[in-house]
């Protein structure tokens, strides 16, 4: 009796000690977890309908903004998000660049790229490039390829775009004062002369200025601070007069 007793009292010890090896081998590490996810993901996605789709990238983003997903697994789970945002759906298209919102920088190439590719489309889904134009004014990224980017669509032939643009720069605020400075002058550089053909007699400048100019102004007021300290520019000239002195100041925040 007292020998069973004892081999029981082992056991159990024996359970006890192996219960923390037990529980490692049920459950995985997040990165582990995020790996094996992206690997079943990348073989059914084609497969899923837009709502599963829209189910999966709320499971990378959650992935996504967990600690303790080491960076190789982070790297797979934007892997995921990119194949995601090949949806023919316009819907998961867009659903995808809005919850890249909130993300590390590291997003900010991918929303680009679906900017791009919609906006080279045979007939671009406006849901999607406005969310992109959004996601990325948000994001703030001042990666040179995202900067050139913008600064290259100030120049669009179509008037939405260069508002939408515009808008995206305007999120810029609180950037570093070189960025904030490029964007301003690539700003005033596109919008002035748009406004001083409206106040005259050309009707394209006025139907331009009427699609882009809120956006426009809304940008240079928000990028100008600081250093700017006094009133809101009211047209683009005004802009310009300020900025013509103060162009070589220190853009730079101060504590």
């Amino acid at each position: 009796m007292t020998i069973s007793r004892s081999l029981w009292l082992i056991g159990l010890a024996l359970l006890v000690a192996a219960a923390p090896i037990l529980a490692q081998d049920e459950e995985p590490s997040a990165s582990d977890q995020a790996k094996d996810f992206c690997k079943q993901f990348k073989r059914i996605y084609k497969k899923r309908t837009s709502a599963q789709l829209t189910d999966d990238v709320d499971t990378i983003v959650a992935f996504m903004k967990n600690p303790d997903v080491n960076a190789k697994s982070q790297k797979s789970l934007l892997g995921a998000m990119e194949k995601a945002a090949s949806s023919k759906d316009a819907a998961v298209r867009t659903y995808v660049v809005k919850k890249c919102v909130g993300l590390d920088e590291s997003v900010s190439k991918l929303v680009l790229r679906i900017l791009q590719i919609e906006l080279k489309a045979r007939i671009p889904e406006e849901d999607v490039y406005e969310a992109a134009f959004e996601t990325l004014g948000k994001l703030k990224s001042e990666r040179p390829d995202v900067t050139k980017a913008l600064t290259d669509l100030l120049k669009n032939k179509d008037n939405s775009i260069v508002a939408q643009a515009c808008y995206a720069i305007s999120l810029y605020g609180g950037a570093s004062g070189k960025v904030r400075k490029l964007f301003f002058e690539e700003v005033l550089k596109q919008s002035e002369g748009t406004y001083n053909s409206s106040q005259g007699a050309d009707d394209n400048a006025k139907r331009r200025w009427t699609i882009m100019g809120s956006e426009a102004m809304d940008a240079l007021n928000n990028l100008s601070v600081p250093p700017r300290a006094e009133a809101d520019f009211s047209n683009p000239a005004r802009a310009r007069s300020w900025y013509n002195k103060h162009k070589k100041k220190s853009w730079k925040a101060t504590e």
